[in-house]
């Protein structure tokens, strides 16, 4: 005679949704950080500057700023996807 054991694993949609938070909290710091960066690199452009090197500052800057964010991004969504498939067991990975 052999003993079988049935285990069912659920989801825990509140423990999914707090990892999910978690994860947007941490990314959404880091491109605050990013956007704040962005705005010092503007607000640091002389007002005598020419227009044509301040349209080559401002693209410049926007590159960097999506240099920054675009890793973030990618975090969130692993994160994100690493929550559902963990049911809620918040695998979190500090974002550096």
């Amino acid at each position: 005679m052999h003993q079988v054991v049935i285990t069912r694993t659920t989801e825990d949609d509140e423990a999914i949704q707090n990892c999910i938070k978690a994860y947007s909290e941490m990314a959404e710091a880091r491109i605050e950080d990013c956007v704040n960066q962005y705005d010092r690199n503007i607000a640091g452009i002389s007002v005598d500057t020419p227009p044509e090197k301040v349209s080559e500052l401002e693209k410049r800057y926007a590159v960097i700023l999506d240099e920054c964010t675009e890793p973030i991004y990618e975090y969130l969504e692993n994160g994100i996807e690493n929550c559902k498939q963990s049911k809620g067991k918040c695998p979190i990975l500090g974002y550096h």
